[in-house]
């Protein structure tokens, strides 16, 4: 063993310290530098390092290899690990090292630890991402666990196989969102089969003739049902029929919004991005540029107005108001 990892109590804190040993082939200075560059809410504490030695603060027993959790839990740590690497790349800090063990569950946190510290490509976390579901899946199925919505994991798999220069693990957490969102139970408590979800009619009109894009006509149609146990998204459908409800226009696209509920544009100035809050305070939210359905990005009990400001998207209700993590990405990549 090249490393020794140790466990113990330093100012009533628990604290992991890695010696690298004789043999030891990791570049101990490179992880210490990643770990103090990175000061972020996905990755554990550094308290101190030198040439052989790394200390962090402990951060939990449970790992993504040895928790319980449901696949729909699975899904909401997926979904955090994407949005805490999205930030990471953006600052130019690969984990390069993702593994099971190296992703620690701790209540509603995620946590790294062991990243490599050289890596550069940010292809290589989104492809380990992919390796990680597949072991999860195989996992799940040889020990009888119910995987909701099966096929869109599958997709998910299939995507993450094909990631390319143009995948960011931005939109690497939409694709997990449809996963984690599940539709609340009927209020009178019984099974109610109607669908009720939301159904955005997105009419692509070029209202700049430079730009030459003629007339185009997308339906994304997005249900769900009550009683089930997760949202889903269907796929785009081309219609000749434009669904009632009030219209958006964003950046020259009209969004024909057929639910019940709030809608949100920014201005001019912030990504072109359309946010639809419907009366079961789930946000949905809609890429103008890449032409894909809308995601549920998330469920704020209570809300029942939502606005931008500053380019912030805020869901506001009697509890109070809370930002809305923007997961859409708007490269158009």
């Amino acid at each position: 063993m090249a490393t020794r990892v140790t466990l113990h109590t330093v100012d009533d804190h628990l604290v992991v310290d890695k010696l690298a040993l004789e043999g030891d082939r990791g570049d101990r200075k490179a992880e210490a530098a990643w770990l103090a560059r990175a000061r972020s809410q996905i990755v554990v504490r550094l308290l101190s390092s030198d040439d052989k030695q790394i200390r962090t603060l402990h951060g939990g027993q449970t790992t993504l290899r040895t928790t319980s959790d449901s696949p729909q839990i699975v899904a909401q740590h997926l979904l955090r690990l994407a949005r805490g690497l999205a930030d990471l790349h953006d600052r130019e800090l690969v984990h390069g090292k993702l593994t099971p063990d190296h992703i620690i569950i701790d209540g509603e946190k995620v946590l790294l630890c062991s990243p490599l510290g050289t890596e550069t490509d940010p292809l290589v976390d989104l492809r380990a991402i992919g390796t990680i579901v597949h072991g999860l899946l195989d996992r799940w199925e040889k020990s009888g666990v119910a995987i909701p919505r099966r096929e869109e994991w599958a997709r998910v798999v299939a995507r993450l196989d094909g990631a390319d220069e143009r995948t960011t693990a931005q939109r690497v957490a939409r694709w997990f969102a449809p996963l984690v969102i599940s539709a609340p139970p009927a209020r009178d408590g019984r099974e109610d089969k109607r669908r009720a979800g939301v159904t955005i009619g997105s009419e692509f009109t070029d209202r700049y003739g430079s730009k030459g894009r003629g007339l185009a006509v997308l339906s994304l149609f997005l249900c769900a049902t009550i009683g089930t146990t997760a949202w889903r998204s269907l796929t785009d459908s081309a219609t000749e029929s434009q669904p009632a409800g009030p219209v958006v226009i964003v950046e020259g696209q009209a969004f024909a919004v057929s639910t019940e509920g709030k809608t949100a544009t920014p201005d001019g100035s912030c990504p072109p991005v359309v946010a639809h809050l419907d009366a079961r305070a789930t946000v949905w939210l809609f890429d103008v540029e890449d032409g894909e359905p809308g995601e549920a990005t998330a469920f704020i009990p209570g809300a029942t107005a939502i606005e931008f400001i500053d380019c912030a998207l805020w869901a506001s209700g009697p509890a109070g108001r809370t930002e809305v993590d923007l997961s859409v990405d708007t490269s158009g990549q």
